[in-house]
């Protein structure tokens, strides 16, 4: 029997072990990176609803400020007409009004607190105008209280608009994806800022295709049926979108460009060329 050299068999022993050394040592490597690319996806799709947390974030902001507008209009409605609440659940149970459940909701955190904020001349002042006039106001309700309560109605709908466009103006490349998730949210969590946000957005921005006021094939259509040479069409035409003016400039641009020749029917183009026409122009 042929006995290895102990020189070669530690050799062996110890190349077996780099090697298994070095594969564990990748093995640990890719786990890592797998779970390094696993935590920045769940990063930046961690949000509600499948969104990114970026969305959520700007929309929940939105909300926020929404929130604290409702609660400012409320407060300062309670205290100029305590009467105001009764005429909302009016408003609410008649018109079915958004803003008006919105404040509604915001006064149960108020109710006498605010009262007991305002000075006793203050409180004077405020029933004695209540009771002014009291007869011809909406639902019944004193004149004054129903006046007051549209206008804060009125307020609140107007600032969750301003609310709404600033929210789209910063991301207005991410259109889809802040109405889904305003969508979503007023559907799921039941929150009324948010539906009444996404009723207040902006429309979908238009794409530069649909902007387009006088396509070329119906320009070059036009103008062909209006002079009768498709090589005048494309000229006109040409004139026209070079200037970026709708179809409504058309026949001003057809004015600028050409001055009709009126003895063989030629028109004569404004770097000096001319061009035969069927019809003249007067």
């Amino acid at each position: 029997m042929t006995t290895l050299p102990i020189e070669r068999f530690a050799s062996e022993r110890e190349a077996e072990k780099f090697e298994a050394e070095a594969e564990a040592a990748n093995a640990q490597a890719e786990a890592d990176r797998q779970k390094a690319d696993a935590s920045r996806l769940k990063e930046g799709a961690g949000g509600l609803y499948g969104y990114t947390k970026g969305t959520q974030r700007d929309v929940e902001a939105s909300v926020r400020k929404a929130q604290r507008r409702a609660a400012s209009v409320a407060k300062a409605l309670y205290a100029k007409d305590e009467r105001s609440v009764d005429f909302l659940k009016a408003h609410v149970k008649r018109a079915n009004s958004k803003t008006a459940r919105l404040i509604l909701a915001a006064m149960k955190n108020l109710g006498p607190r605010v009262a007991s904020e305002m000075l006793p001349s203050e409180r004077h002042v405020a029933r004695v105008a209540a009771e002014e006039k009291v007869a011809g106001g909406l639902y019944g309700y004193p004149t004054k209280t129903a006046r007051l309560a549209l206008v804060a109605c009125s307020d609140l709908r107007a600032y969750v608009g301003e609310v709404a466009y600033n929210l789209h103006s910063r991301r207005t490349a991410k259109y889809a994806k802040m109405t889904g998730f305003l969508k979503e949210h007023g559907k799921t969590a039941k929150c009324a800022y948010s539906r009444m946000i996404l009723d207040c957005y902006p429309d979908a921005p238009v794409s530069k295709e649909a902007k387009e006021k006088y396509p070329w094939p119906e320009c070059i259509k036009d103008q062909e049926k209006e002079y009768g040479s498709k090589e005048i069409a494309e000229k006109v035409c040409g004139k026209i979108k070079s200037q970026s003016q709708g179809k409504s400039a058309a026949d001003q641009m057809l004015r600028k460009a050409f001055v009709p020749d009126s003895v063989d029917a030629w028109l004569e183009w404004e770097d000096g060329t001319r061009t035969a026409a069927t019809r003249r122009r007067a």
